[in-house]
């Protein structure tokens, strides 16, 4: 396994999120979809626990609430996510029209740092595609205190 930490700060906080990362890109995705084939996604409320999420739609789902909740480029711009670069690859790696966000969600805001994000580990389709469809990936959601 491979450790990546790179402007890494401490903090008190118990909470903590990790993605794990395996090889395999085989996962037909198995997506709710609304009657005019948008995949509809449903954020949850992601703090200390819940994990792991091991589907397509529920790492899809953590995906676009930390898009919602926490991705602002360069710390400081708005950020819409239908209008945004992730959200056209997200359709196309995933070959659907497009997303529906049903409802905001909550990332534990430990886990929201700009400069320590998710996003600079899916910069391209083919990692996006990997995070999304690989089923040896995890997203793994839990606490000093589990």
């Amino acid at each position: 396994m491979k450790v990546v930490r790179h402007g890494v700060w401490e903090t008190n906080s118990s909470s903590t999120h990790s993605i794990t990362i395996g090889n395999q890109i085989n996962q037909e995705p198995q997506l709710r979809t609304n009657e005019h084939g948008y995949v509809e996604v449903y954020c949850d409320d992601y703090g200390w626990g819940g994990g792991p999420l091991d589907t397509v739609q529920e790492k899809l789902e953590y995906l676009v609430c930390y898009l919602i909740n926490c991705y602002i480029p360069g710390c400081y711009e708005p950020y819409n996510f239908y209008t945004s670069d992730f959200y056209h690859r997200i359709c196309e790696v995933l070959n659907v029209k497009g997303i529906t966000v049903k409802n905001e969600g909550y990332i534990d805001h430990q886990s929201c740092d700009c400069n320590n994000d998710i996003t600079e580990y899916i910069d391209d389709n083919e990692s996006l595609k990997k995070y999304l469809l690989d089923p040896t990936i995890h997203v793994i959601i839990s606490n000093d205190n589990c």
